[in-house]
């Protein structure tokens, strides 16, 4: 029996490539978005491609945009989690240093204060002395590549000239959002990393457990109600100020929600502003405690015994510190090969730090 199909006669079939597309799931770069919020640092747009008056690429549909992939945020009171630091300079290398008021107690009793009649009043002095923390300028870049380290690290994305003339899809816009999603992935991530130094007086554990090694069989501690009031306890005792909206934040884990949903009392006791769920799309939790909640899978994790921990974070205004002495921008290598290809980089000269880490904590479950 003879078969006529695709195999035996393919001069009589071709392919057809769709110009749509499918959503790629991504995660929420929160963190990316306090950084860009608070210092107005939009991140690297690639506008053309080629060098000064050449542009290829342009033709072919339209390409989706990150923010069709990632839940986003615009106007955002949490962004005073980061403090813009002005007086970062232009060039990698410049240090900026910032003081704190450090204070010396005494003894706070009316007894202890009282100066009898007739008594001298001592002529001995004490110092006033303060805290100073730095963020030095120095100079980043994207994509990343996972082979390398150091400059070797970023890797550029090439675009041929030829064949961006034939793609189905815009090379401007392809290009655009890989580079636009290494970015925002890696400042939420650098962010992250800064918060989970935290003080380790502000760890926040399950009852029962104090150190990550007490985490022996998956959800043997799980997030809680309980957890939320010993994190809202802990910056109390602290005195870490509050945002304009009379709370602190915390990011969870996608687990770290599932597992706080499912306590009874978080239910009781749980907000939902439902301006937020506009505001904050696709982060917002709830608002519970002293806290307004938000989750995102982009956060870092541990292992112990083969079992694997979550770290959340709680956050009060000022925990960063961040300055950029050149706004994040694309830049072309000149070895382009007579012109026939492009190679793209993003680059930023910027500084980012842990200001106070007395103003974050580490919410650890698993």
């Amino acid at each position: 029996m003879s078969t006529i199909d695709r195999a035996s006669l393919p001069q009589e079939f071709f392919d057809v490539t769709s110009a749509r597309l499918l959503v790629q799931p991504e995660p929420q770069y929160s963190y990316a978005r306090l950084f860009v919020d608070a210092l107005g640092a939009a991140p690297p747009n690639v506008e053309a491609l080629g060098h000064m008056s050449e542009s290829f690429g342009a033709g072919g549909a339209p390409y989706m945009n990150l923010d069709e992939m990632m839940s986003t945020f615009s106007k955002n009171v949490f962004r005073d989690a980061i403090t813009v630091v002005p007086e970062i300079g232009a060039r990698p290398g410049h240090t900026v240093r910032i003081n704190r008021p450090a204070f010396t107690d005494g003894v706070y009793t009316l007894a202890a204060r009282e100066i009898p009649s007739g008594s001298t009043i001592s002529t001995t002095g004490q110092s006033v002395s303060a805290e100073q923390v730095s963020l030095t300028l120095k100079r980043f870049g994207g994509p990343g590549y996972s082979g390398g380290t150091g400059a070797n690290s970023v890797r550029p994305l090439s675009i041929e000239r030829f064949d961006a003339g034939l793609s189905l899809h815009q090379m401007v816009g392809i290009a655009d959002i890989h580079i636009k999603r290494d970015f925002h992935r890696w400042v939420h991530y650098v962010i992250a990393t800064l918060l989970d130094g935290a003080s380790t007086s502000n760890n926040v554990f399950p009852d029962g457990k104090s150190a990550v090694t007490d985490f022996v069989a998956t959800g043997d501690g799980p997030m809680s109600f309980d957890m939320v009031l010993k994190a809202g306890r802990i910056f109390a005792d602290a005195n870490i100020p509050m945002f304009s909206n009379g709370r602190w934040g915390m990011t969870l884990a996608p687990r770290q929600v599932e597992q706080l949903k499912k306590d009874p009392s978080f239910k009781e006791q749980a907000v939902f502003h439902q301006e937020y769920n506009t505001l904050f799309q696709g982060l917002y939790v709830g608002t519970v405690g002293d806290f307004d909640v938000f989750r995102t899978t982009a956060l870092n994790t541990g292992t112990n015994a083969g079992v694997t921990y979550y770290k959340g974070h709680i956050f009060g205004p000022g925990a960063l510190g961040a300055g950029v002495g050149g706004v994040p921008r694309v830049a072309h290598s000149t070895n382009n090969n007579f012109g026939e290809t492009d190679l793209i980089i993003w680059l930023m000269y910027a500084a980012f730090s842990l200001l106070d880490s007395r103003f974050a904590g580490v919410i650890y479950t698993d």
